[in-house]
């Protein structure tokens, strides 16, 4: 007969993301929303923050938490790898990455 379209979200926050495929029920869609929120989790991400001067309390294993960034920026970062180096001046190089949620 006649089909209804409706609309499935998964997870809270930002960025969202919409899937092309239309579902033929709502738990289909449902699932779909879900194995893609866990692939984007798992995905995560990383980035590099150089601070100035000695950062000691700063150690791989650690988090650190970034605020006021940007919004997806935002969060408890996982410390994959700290380099405290001196040229100069004495700077601490900090490799991060998100950790599934």
């Amino acid at each position: 007969g006649e089909g209804v379209e409706r609309t499935v979200v998964v997870g809270e926050g930002t960025p969202r993301r919409t899937l092309r495929h239309i579902h033929a029920t709502e738990d289909q869609a449902r699932r779909a929303a879900q194995a893609a929120l866990r692939d984007a989790d798992r995905a995560g991400a990383t980035g590099l923050l150089i601070c100035a001067g000695f950062r000691p309390e700063l150690f791989a294993g650690g988090f650190v938490r970034a605020e006021g960034l940007r919004p997806e920026m935002d969060r408890t970062w996982l410390i994959a790898r700290v380099e405290h180096r001196l040229s100069s001046a004495l700077v601490t190089t900090i490799e991060v990455e998100t950790t599934p949620s």
